[in-house]
């Protein structure tokens, strides 16, 4: 992916109206606003309650009317199959019509995406509009039956990946982190502007979070309480969207609860680690929940090696806050 870009200006808009249980109300309506808060943009509805042609129309006027110029970042939130947006009646067939709105709208290299179900599928949906749109952008969209924006199966398509590329897809290092990440924090609104270390930094943040024992190569060991003071990211903040992850950590003897350290880290390319003492511990990435590999300088200036395995999580109000 390239570096995250700056200057971005939004726009989202939403499926108005339940029309299966409270799909709008319990989950489109809470994305599109929460992605209008973080990236200080409007959002607006359209009626999905038409007929076809008539569904279809509302929303191009909606997109119209409202939404800015200068547009480098556009959101659906609304139901998907693989040929397209189905709330809104917008499919494949519609693509020309869609960008005669939108391409009046977008700056250079847009980023669309599309909180629906199934329109991130290879050579489906999200592929067509991508292979539309100016070079430099990207499209992303679920690939499964999901949360509108709490499902982890998303594809990106650009330049260099035509027909979509998976984000953390089952069987890869770090899936269960990006699963929660997007259920237990504001991720799912941020990593379209993230690059992939980055989501992979945060992503490993939270694997981090709890109680690890590491053990050293001169012999004994500690145990390492990790925390992360997290924050929901908004664009007025001044804050990066993919600011590196940092909180605080202690240490105590593998028999006591006395804190014997205390110190901070951070992830970038590594874990790093930095004791009140002066001492320094670097982590390899991706984190390993055991047999992980670690070393660092003491105090003394004197270089050590260690293996880490974690204990436990952090208890459920420690995860962050359910994001649907």
């Amino acid at each position: 992916m390239p570096e995250t870009p700056t200057g971005l200006r939004a726009f989202a808009i939403s499926a108005g109206y339940d029309t299966h249980s409270n799909d709008a109300t319990g989950a489109f309506l809470v994305g599109a606003r929460k992605f209008a808060t973080a990236f200080n943009c409007s959002f607006r509805t359209f009626n999905n309650t038409l007929k076809s042609s008539e569904r279809r129309k509302d929303f191009l006027k909606v997109i119209e009317d409202y939404c800015p110029g200068n547009l480098n970042l556009f959101a659906y939130f609304g139901h998907g199959i693989p040929e397209g947006m189905s709330s809104a009646n917008m499919y494949v067939e519609h693509i020309d019509e869609l960008l005669n709105v939108l391409n009046k709208k977008f700056t250079t290299a847009p980023i669309v995406v599309l909180y629906a179900c199934s329109c991130g599928r290879p050579n489906k949906y999200t592929t067509e509009l991508n292979l539309k749109l100016s070079i430099g952008s990207k499209v992303f969209g679920h690939t499964t039956v999901g949360h509108s924006f709490m499902n982890p199966d998303v594809s990106v398509c650009g330049d260099t990946y035509l027909t979509g590329r998976l984000l953390h897809p089952y069987g890869s290092e770090l899936r269960a982190p990006w699963a929660e990440a997007l259920k237990r924090s504001d991720l799912w609104a941020r990593f379209p502007v993230m690059t992939e270390e980055q989501i992979a930094a945060e992503c490993n943040a939270r694997r981090l979070m709890g109680v690890w024992d590491v053990a050293y190569d001169g012999g004994g060991g500690k145990h390492y309480h990790f925390d992360w003071p997290q924050q929901a990211w908004c664009i007025t903040s001044g804050r990066s969207p993919g600011e590196p992850p940092e909180g605080t950590v202690s240490s105590t003897l593998r028999n006591s609860k006395t804190t014997t350290a205390t110190g901070v880290w951070r992830i970038c390319r590594s874990l790093q680690i930095t004791w009140d003492d002066g001492s320094t511990e670097s982590w390899c990435l991706p984190l390993q929940t055991s047999g992980q590999a670690g070393e660092g300088i003491s105090g003394g200036n004197k270089a050590y090696t260690l293996e880490a395995r974690r204990l436990a999580r952090p208890p459920e109000n420690r995860l962050g806050p359910l994001q649907g």
